[in-house]
């Protein structure tokens, strides 16, 4: 058996399209991280940002509710949630649990999957943003 594949991902409905769609290649984990971003804006721009994010989201959600059911009438996705076991739940993804996960398991690929900021991953051969 090869490297194992591990999937990041935040408190989001979409993670579960991501991981039955790239299920079948290997992910053997899921690495959610449950609690608050300890992120804080370092300048006034990312502070901005983060507030038009957060204000943004609400609106961003209700208006995109049509366009998900049209994907979902034209594509075969799958939103069975992802199965208790192959979860792994983490309060941070930086704190020292993650890193201990991700350092035990040696995934070859790590697939994040709205997360919040990211300080360091154990260095996989790769690691993809979706």
């Amino acid at each position: 058996m090869g490297r194992p594949i591990v999937l990041l991902i935040g408190k989001n409905r979409a993670s579960a399209y991501v991981y039955q769609a790239i299920r079948n290649l290997g992910v053997t984990h899921v690495i959610q991280e449950d609690g608050p971003s300890e992120h804080r804006p370092e300048s006034i721009k990312h502070w901005m940002t983060h507030v038009y994010v957060r204000l943004t989201s609400p609106v961003m959600r209700l208006s995109s509710r049509a366009r998900i059911q049209e994907l979902k009438r034209r594509y075969p996705l799958n939103d069975e949630p992802i199965p208790f076991h192959h979860i792994l739940r983490v309060t941070s993804l930086n704190d020292t649990k993650t890193t201990m996960w991700l350092d035990r398991l040696d995934p070859q690929l790590i697939v994040t999957h709205e997360t919040g900021p990211i300080d360091r991953v154990s260095s996989p051969d790769s690691t993809v943003r979706c």
